[in-house]
């Protein structure tokens, strides 16, 4: 997460499951890819120079998100003074 909106969501006491509901928290532009074919989008991007990162995938569910790594966003109180 990017130091300023760590900043943001200390100062506005967001607890985590707020923040990632209101903000992207820093991915930028998100692409949602047949897993199938990620590897070659991958090598496309990396040959643009472009940096990627796999942060998720779409599953069959009931309705509800959940984070894999719950409870490990901020590293620290998120209702302590900013």
């Amino acid at each position: 997460m990017p130091p300023i909106a760590r900043f943001v969501c200390g100062a506005a006491h967001l607890d985590e499951a707020e923040a990632l509901k209101t903000f992207n928290m820093g991915l930028g532009m998100v692409l949602i890819v047949d897993p199938a074919r990620a590897g070659e989008v991958e090598a496309a991007l990396a040959e643009a120079g472009e940096a990627t990162y796999r942060v998720g995938r779409i599953v069959a569910g009931e309705g509800a998100v959940r984070y894999a790594n719950d409870g490990e966003l901020y590293g620290y109180d998120a209702g302590a003074e900013a």
